[in-house]
């Protein structure tokens, strides 16, 4: 009787090794496919995202059967809407998170070449980030260029040697506040279902801002 309790427990075993190792194949493969966002995770999450920043993430609800491998490896214009992948209840809390103001960052070149009475991109998909973790993304660059393109997802020395504006919108949510398909034009190989950045920061987007709804500020940095 102990022998057949024994060999009865070896086959559950071996069968729950197969399952695991199976699970751990689909990691791995999801992990090389998307190896780069994963190493600028992890650089990047504690260089910017401050421990209380950190806390006030929420983790991703995805519904329906979705997951983030899936919905990054669709092809970018055939994306589907976020209420169709996420739980409604999620997607009121992140945006209600910028109700207390969003910011992004400009070259000061592009807003005199195209004026300022009407800022944004001009597909009305403007990205932006919360308010509060614009100051902590500016506080903990500390003036070098290189840690805001990082923070923010923008390619490596395109802000070098720029003057920079910063944009802090009081009421977002006048302007069509919700969070990117990952259709948008401005949506590189970074984007991450949820509205969040690879480094841990919440993102959304809005139309494009009159005269009067913003504030501009020029960035100081070690650059300019």
């Amino acid at each position: 009787m102990r022998f057949l309790v024994q060999k009865v427990f070896l086959i559950l075993l071996l069968l729950a090794a197969r399952d695991l190792y199976a699970q751990q194949e689909v990691v791995w493969r999801e992990t090389k496919y998307h190896s780069f966002v994963i190493n600028k995770l992890n650089e990047c999450r504690d260089m910017f995202l401050s421990p209380m920043i950190r806390k006030s993430c929420q983790r991703v609800h995805f519904i329906g059967g979705a997951d983030v491998a899936t919905l990054m490896e669709t092809p970018k214009g055939m994306r589907p809407q976020p209420k169709e992948y996420l739980c409604p209840k999620y997607i009121a809390t992140h945006l209600g998170i910028f109700r207390n103001g969003a910011s992004y960052i400009v070259p000061k070149d592009i807003l005199d070449k195209y004026g300022r009475e009407l800022i944004g991109r001009p597909d009305n998909c403007q990205f932006i980030i919360p308010k509060e973790q614009m100051d902590c993304i500016l506080e903990q660059a500390a003036g070098d260029v290189s840690k805001i393109e990082a923070a923010l997802g923008v390619p490596s020395g395109r802000w070098a040697g720029r003057e920079l504006s910063r944009i802090d919108i009081l009421c977002p949510e006048d302007f069509h506040l919700r969070i990117p398909t990952g259709n948008e034009e401005g949506v590189n190989d970074l984007w991450i279902p949820g509205g969040y950045l690879w480094q841990g920061y919440r993102e959304a987007i809005i139309s494009q801002i009159p005269q009067g709804a913003y504030v501009e500020t020029k960035i100081k940095t070690n650059d300019k």
